[in-house]
């Protein structure tokens, strides 16, 4: 007896949980019902309404003809080189005695950086120095005498042809006098005069010859010597610091970077199609980091690389900036757009920003903005230029097409071009 309540009470329990689960799904057909009644708009006649008519959107419209189809925005990321920068390579193998210089240090041009501690070189090529210098002294001189002396022997020579020719117009006049004598002693005082001119020019060119060697002998130790110092290449920034007091250097080490107050430079590759819409002196825009900078191109390439087809395009700002170098940017350009050749309100060809175009695998789709709405227009796409794509066919000129927020719209939506 016991058992037969106990199974009663769970047999009442059972039915009192389906009744719960029952309510609880009529409950929720209600709400589903209601509120798929409220998606639909009913009024209080009962008509429908679309509720797209009540969302309105902010867009924004370009007019078809009028500016739809200016210059293609293309962008480009480069490295930007400053036109004015220079390493500090050591031109010595030796350890760094002294070091002048911090990163961020304005440094000038032939300013010492760095000196090497090679006592041995320095007193060689202070010796040499020395040595050539008193050469030279010498040299020149020497060079002095000489032409003092052979300006004398000249003088000489000069007055004795005068003396010379004085006798022979005196022999020429006088019946006592032997004048061919006195020829022969005038044209032996002629060469002589002519002997001495051209003794004074060898004394001098050999007195040259000296001094030149002298001089190099002075320069060549000058150079070994300055190898010791290390000196700013160019007045500007110092980039960078690859040296320490006690550093063991080899020729050829790059010991600091210096950049001065000069235009930036860098190179970029276009394809065919784009290098054929811009020309050397064409303006771009130049970001790098938060500064812009406005640049042109300098030069193009005619002949595609091998490697990729791409041509180089040169690029340099219009103004002069110092900043650090090997700096990554982007560069902006305006490709030219060419359109067919009709009257404004015939044209039916027509470039626009790709973002105002639905692009599909079967379809394209725009929106034109009519009479407060957005109304969705298939069309037929052709090329892709820069930031922009041709539109062959679809829409008309004059007609407002919405670049702004397109993507976002159903056919038929409410529009506007008023911010809130």
């Amino acid at each position: 007896m016991n058992t037969e309540v106990i199974l009663g009470g769970l047999r009442s329990k059972k039915k009192g949980h389906w009744f719960l689960i029952s309510a609880a799904l009529v409950l929720i057909i209600v709400l589903v019902f209601n509120f798929g009644s409220n998606a639909k708009g009913e009024d209080k006649e009962g008509d429908t309404i679309d509720i797209s008519q009540k969302v309105v959107a902010y867009v924004e419209t370009v007019t078809l003809g009028e500016g739809s189809s200016d210059a293609a925005k293309l962008e480009r990321t480069a490295i930007f080189r400053s036109a004015q920068a220079g390493n500090v390579v050591a031109e010595n193998t030796g350890r760094i005695k002294q070091v002048n210089f911090e990163i961020g240090d304005f440094v000038r041009q032939g300013q010492v950086l760095a000196v090497f501690d090679q006592s041995s070189l320095k007193t060689t090529a202070v010796t040499a120095l020395s040595s050539a210098s008193a050469g030279l002294e010498i040299a020149l001189d020497t060079q002095k005498k000489t032409e003092k002396v052979a300006k004398e022997s000249l003088e000489l020579t000069k007055n004795a042809r005068k003396i010379a020719k004085m006798q022979y117009e005196n022999a020429k006049n006088d019946p006592t006098e032997d004048e061919d004598i006195a020829k022969r002693a005038y044209e032996n005082a002629k060469d002589l005069e002519d002997q001495a001119e051209q003794n004074v020019k060898i004394q001098k060119n050999q007195a040259q010859l000296q001094v030149n060697g002298a001089k190099q002998t002075m320069d060549g130790a000058r150079v070994v010597f300055e190898k010791t110092i290390l000196r700013a290449p160019i007045s500007g920034t110092v980039v960078s610091k690859n040296v320490a007091i006690s550093d063991y250097i080899t020729s050829g080490s790059r010991i600091a970077g210096v950049v001065g107050e000069g235009k930036l430079q860098t190179v970029v590759s276009l394809n065919a199609d784009q290098i054929s819409r811009i020309k050397i002196g064409d303006e771009v825009a130049i970001a790098i980091g938060k500064s812009q900078h406005k640049g042109k191109i300098v030069s193009l390439s005619t002949i595609a690389k091998t490697t990729n087809q791409r041509f180089d395009v040169k690029i340099e700002t219009l103004k002069e900036v110092m900043t650090n170098a090997n700096k990554t940017g982007k560069v902006l350009f305006s490709l030219a757009l060419e359109e067919e050749v009709v009257e404004p309100s015939e044209q039916k060809i027509f470039f626009a920003p790709i973002s105002s175009v639905n692009l599909g695998q079967r379809r394209s789709v725009v929106f034109i903005l009519e009479e407060g709405k957005a109304i969705a227009r298939e069309i037929e796409v052709g090329e892709i230029v820069g930031d922009k794509i041709e539109i062959t066919k679809g829409v008309s000129f004059g007609e407002k097409l919405i670049i702004v927020n397109s993507r976002n719209l159903t056919d038929g939506q409410a529009v506007t071009t008023k911010k809130d």
